[in-house]
């Protein structure tokens, strides 16, 4: 990561660093400890395609449906039980539906803003032959991509023979590329991850690492 936004220009300032200085706007995509921050306004932004995950059963009381995480009390309150944010991004109406419901307090936060993730795929229709060109993916092939999250939950944690039976039972005019989640990669790393998968890759899974 540190890698990364030097390539981008970007000099990343130590927690402890950025905890001694004020800020007139802080822009989080995690939610932890972010009203440790000191600043006059602070924003919150999902980080991937949305507010879609649930908290796991086991970490909620016993009989009690798990709220949405992000959009839930424990996230959006302080131990005050006073909003961490200035406002919440949101991409969907019934986003703020559901933050209404989960943390009434926080509801007056919530801004339906668009969902950047569903824009990027409506953009890059336009470019879906220069995709298929560069993932090898020949005319009359159909193109299988299969993806799976981090954790104990994730498709590969439930299913890990999927890619290989995938390649078994398939027609020939198909082809499957994997991605997973960066934190898979930075967890096990990639020598761990293609020893794992190295059955399906060797039986033509193109496997795209983060």
């Amino acid at each position: 990561m540190t890698a990364t936004l030097a390539h981008l220009g970007i000099e990343p300032v130590p927690w402890e660093e950025a905890l001694a200085r004020s800020y007139d706007l802080a822009l989080a995509t995690s939610l932890h400890r972010v009203e440790d921050v000191t600043a006059k306004h602070r924003f919150a932004a999902p980080h991937g395609c949305g507010y879609g995950k649930k908290y796991p059963g086991w970490a909620w009381p016993t009989g009690q449906e798990p709220p949405v995480y992000g959009l839930d009390r424990e996230s959006l309150l302080d131990s005050s039980n006073e909003p961490v944010f200035s406002r919440v991004v949101l991409p969907h109406a019934r986003d703020l539906e559901t933050l209404t419901q989960q943390c009434p307090e926080a509801a007056h936060t919530g801004l339906v803003a668009g969902d950047l993730a569903l824009d990027r795929l409506l953009a890059g229709k336009a470019f879906r032959e220069r995709y298929r060109l560069d993932l090898g993916v020949r005319r009359q092939q159909t193109l299988v991509a299969v993806g799976s999250t981090w954790g104990g939950e994730s498709l590969l944690r439930h299913f890990p023979e999927l890619p290989l039976r995938l390649l078994k039972e398939l027609p020939a005019d198909h082809r499957v590329v994997m991605t997973m989640h960066p934190a898979v990669w930075f967890e096990h790393g990639p020598r761990h991850i293609r020893a794992w998968l190295r059955d399906a890759t060797e039986a033509g899974l193109d496997l795209i690492g983060p």
